[in-house]
């Protein structure tokens, strides 16, 4: 039996139905399905009851699309008369092979265009399934009608085994064209999220990740790592004087001319409109890396065609270098970019080395101790960024985003202290206290405002697999006095990596029994494979701000976004728009029907004495997240399910 979401009874019909296929296919001819031989199911019904069939059928695919008409969901489907001819002149030339029990190689096409069909057009599975149900059904009562009581028996039990197997070849050509649309969507938001569309260069996540792990195989290895910044000289009056189709040519052949002239260990990526950067890992002497900018230089240099014209254009370059220059990624890249300055300030067309020393900007000695009284100074924050609904505007949660107030430093990210603290015992206490502090919030504004949305709170995959998890969530809300509905718990799609640890998914089970919500941040980023997903209880899917930021101008991303609301409908999970920053975003985000958005267009991250007074100057009152339903159907459909 195939593991489904446990929130839809609709997927679990569906895997009972889908298993049998599978073992109907595997065991082949001599095999039983529900009593009955492949060859007694291909002699199908008695030529008189065929007949009495095929007479009622017009009248019940009348009732049919009457019914479907009634569905807003559906009734767009079915708005044309022609269509509505075509679709029942093919459904009675379909059920007519059902009943001969023709499941031939024309009938196996038919049936796959039939799911292909619905896949395409985001009809549900699970109104496929009410219409096929709804013309058996009537079936059933004309043969009751009309024959004897034994001889009705007799061929309503044959007319179920063949109806069986027909939805069974629709519902696998569905998944088949599900599945086939999943592994190419995959592959694109894996490129999307970690390369860039235009020049199809690394982006500037794949970049850092990529600089992260130069910087410790330096130090393994005791060799340099140089970091290069450069951007086209006077790219603005290129793109004034020539339009930008000239300009987003010369970027591609930026990219193209790096990704030749480059080394394979060497990491290129645009980082901006007409900024790159370039790791270049594995060198003992200066003079090498500087042979790198020379040569960038030179290639760069050359002219590029447009439309039978010659375009001149030249770059400046910035380096760095590791250690001599910096000692994190992000001192590294920021004293490149004074030394492209440098070199723009100085004529342009030319390459300069940073002339300062390397600055310490990693946590200081002993921070761990000082993360540790933390807690007792107060000096953890949470901020909370609004979730909205997309259709409605409403406020329906938050997102409580983590920071430490040092006396010191400042404001300091997670980024730069989670994962020491993850490798630490204090990672239990944090995760105690991220959930503490995010259930007395959410008690607070229920009490102040009438809150009766939710709040997330993010917890690392550590966090996640520790066995005082349960006990620590089941302490928070009590002692805050807040009902679990009301908690999501967020973890990265990394978890779908582990989703083999049984412990683990019994875990996040006993969190849904409780009532806790679980979603899954920055989704599509990840290496876990969509396939994965279907096993673990998933309330919501975040779908990652790398897809939504290059939305509005880049159709791949359009694609994936409405792939993964189209994957959220299915398997009954709300889908979160991180990132949302314009209002064009929203719109077509909102024109998908995605369900919210998070992002700096509805509000920045908020502190926590904020939150209220935002609320309130919205003149609202948070809401609870809409129950999210397959379509509604009519009472009639329904009934005959």
């Amino acid at each position: 039996m195939m593991d489904v979401p446990e929130t839809s009874v609709h997927w679990r019909r569906l895997a009972l139905l889908q298993d049998a296929l599978a073992t109907w296919r595997a065991q082949g001819r001599g095999m039983l399905l529900f009593g009955s031989s492949a060859e007694e199911l291909r002699a199908g019904l008695g030529e008189d009851v065929r007949r009495i069939l095929m007479d009622a059928l017009p009248q019940i695919l009348d009732s049919l699309y009457t019914e479907i008409g009634a569905i807003p969901e559906l009734a767009p489907l079915v708005e044309s008369h022609a269509t509505v001819e075509r679709l029942k002149r093919a459904q009675l030339a379909h059920w007519d092979a059902v009943f001969a029990g023709a499941f031939d190689a024309r009938y196996a096409e038919r049936a796959r265009r039939v799911g292909e069909t619905h896949y395409v057009a985001g009809v549900d599975p699970g109104a496929y399934l009410l219409g096929h149900n709804f013309v058996t059904s009537r079936l059933n009562v004309v043969l009751v009608k009309s024959l004897p009581p034994d001889r009705a028996a007799q061929a309503v039990q044959h007319l179920g085994k063949l109806a069986t197997v027909d939805v069974c070849l629709a519902l696998d050509a569905y998944w088949a064209a599900a599945g086939r649309e999943f592994a190419r969507i995959e592959g694109e938001m894996h490129r999307l999220a970690l390369y860039d569309s235009l020049t199809r260069l690394a982006n500037r996540r794949l970049f850092d990740d990529r600089l992260r792990q130069a910087l410790r195989a330096a130090d393994r290895g005791g060799h340099m790592v140089g970091v290069l910044r450069l951007d086209v000289d006077d790219f603005k009056s290129l793109n004034d004087g020539y339009g930008h189709q000239a300009g987003d040519l010369v970027l591609r052949l930026v990219g193209r001319r790096l990704s030749r002239h480059l080394r394979r260990v060497d990491t290129a990526a645009r980082v901006g409109g007409d900024e790159f950067a370039i790791i270049v890992p594995g060198f003992a002497r200066l003079e090498d890396f500087a042979e790198v900018a020379r040569r960038i230089l030179r290639v760069l240099g050359r002219p590029y065609r447009y439309r039978g014209r010659r375009i001149h254009g030249t770059v400046s370059v910035g380096c760095a270098l590791y250690p001599r220059h910096g000692l994190t990624p992000e001192s590294l890249l920021a004293n490149a970019d004074r030394a492209l300055y440098r070199a723009k300030s100085r004529g342009r067309n030319r390459y300069e080395f940073y002339q300062g020393k390397a600055r310490q900007t990693r946590l200081p000695s002993g921070w761990l101790s000082d993360f540790d009284r933390a807690f007792e100074n107060r000096q953890l924050r949470f901020f909370y960024q609004p979730q909205v609904d997309l259709q409605s505007g409403r406020v329906r949660g938050f997102e409580a985003l983590l920071r430490w107030q040092h006396p010191r430093l400042g404001l300091i990210t997670p980024d730069r202290f989670l994962p020491v603290v993850e490798r630490s015992a204090l990672m239990h206490r944090l995760a105690a206290w991220s959930l503490e502090r995010g259930c007395r919030m959410l008690a607070r504004l229920r009490a102040e405002t009438g809150f009766a949305g939710s709040i997330a709170v993010n917890l690392s995959q550590t966090q996640i697999r520790a066995r005082e998890l349960v006990e620590a969530v089941e302490r928070a809300l009590g002692d805050a006095g807040v009902p679990a509905e009301r908690l999501e718990l967020e973890m990265t799609e990394d978890v779908l990596i582990e989703q083999k640890d049984r412990q683990l998914l019994e875990r996040l089970r006993h969190l849904r029994r409780l009532g806790v919500t679980i979603a899954l941040d920055d989704f599509g980023t990840g290496y876990a494979s969509l396939v994965h997903l279907s096993r673990l209880p998933v309330d919501c899917l975040k779908l990652d701000r790398s897809f939504v930021s290059d939305i509005a101008h880049g159709a791949t991303a359009r694609r994936i976004a409405q792939t993964v609301v189209r994957l959220g409908r299915h398997i009954h999970a709300r889908v979160v728009a991180e990132g949302v920053e314009t209002e064009e975003q929203a719109e077509m985000l909102r024109r998908m029907q995605c369900h919210l958005g998070q992002g700096y267009w509805f509000a920045r991250p908020l502190p926590e004495e904020e939150v209220n007074d935002w609320l309130l100057a919205r003149g609202e009152r948070a809401e609870a997240p809409p129950e999210l339903r397959l379509p509604a159907s009519s009472p009639s459909l329904t009934a005959s399910a």
